[in-house]
Order: C-alpha cells, then structure tokens, then sequence
C-alpha cells in the first residue's frame, strides 16, 4: 500500500486534534519514536478522511501496520469515523490484539465509504520507562478480505 511519494506525520503534539486529507497516493502515519521511543504521559488523536479521494467499489479505508511496538500499559485506539465517538474497531497494544505478523490490518467498515469515510487513531500513555519505539503505518485504500460465515451440519 505505500506509495513512493506518500507523507509521513507523526502523531504527536504539534498534530494531536487535526484531520488529515487522504492524497490519493496515500499517507504514513507513526508515533513520534521514530528513531526512539515514544512520549510518555500523553493522549494523541488525529483522523483520517478520504473525503477528497473516497476509496471505490468494495475498497475501504485502511491502516496497515509494519511495524508495532506498545508497551502494554498503553494503548492505541482506532475508530470507525471522524472521532472517537465512533464505533471503537480495535484497541491494541503488545499484550492485546498485537497489530503485527498476520494480524497487521486495521479496515473501515464497509458503510464508513458512504457516510463518514474517515479513522480516528489515538494513542494514550502511561507515565512509564518503557522502550517501546511505537508503530509506523500505511493509510490507504484495501479491499477487505472475505468474511467467511462458517455453517456446521449433522448430515453427511
């Protein structure tokens, strides 16, 4: 999902409380422990909409995880629309729901496209000395895999 001439924001003070336009090459988002750890003590949220290049057909907003490291005394929230009054889609950190490995994909619901169009991710700290270094993602548009309904029968 990375595109070559994508941005890269921190998620951090000086962005804390801003909405950020979805390019359509997409974007990168990351703690501000790029290179280090990142803040203690702190309550960052920022949102994402696609509103100006709205993901089509059955593609839907997206954070794709490369790397992923929260102390578990923290925690980083993602919600499907443009606050965190919104449905809560995962709440994740090294001990719960690890966004790494196979598991490294957070998708918009399929009706977020048509109505809001927009994730809110939120990181809240501890005051800890943890050396966690944070998470770096790619935000763009994915097609959701198949939900598959299982259907268990008695009859052979």
């Amino acid at each position: 999902m990375r595109a070559q001439n994508s941005v890269t924001y921190n998620l951090s003070s000086e962005t804390t409380g801003s909405t950020l336009q979805l390019p359509s090459e997409g974007l990168q988002l990351a703690t501000d422990g790029v290179g280090g750890t990142y803040s203690k003590g702190v309550d960052y949220v920022i949102t994402i909409s696609g509103s100006e290049h709205p993901c089509q057909d059955s593609y839907t907003l997206a954070l794709s995880f490369m790397n992923f490291d929260i102390n578990e005394a923290d925690t980083l929230f993602v919600y499907d629309g443009p606050s965190t009054d919104y449905p809560l889609l995962i709440a994740s950190n090294n001990m719960f729901n690890a966004l790494n490995g196979e598991r490294n994909v957070v998708y918009a619901s399929q009706n977020n496209n048509t109505t809001t169009n927009a994730l809110t991710v939120r990181l809240k700290t501890a005051i800890h000395s943890g050396s966690e270094r944070g998470f770096y993602c790619s935000v763009g548009c994915l097609k959701p895999c198949e939900q598959i309904m299982p259907h268990i029968s008695d009859t052979y």
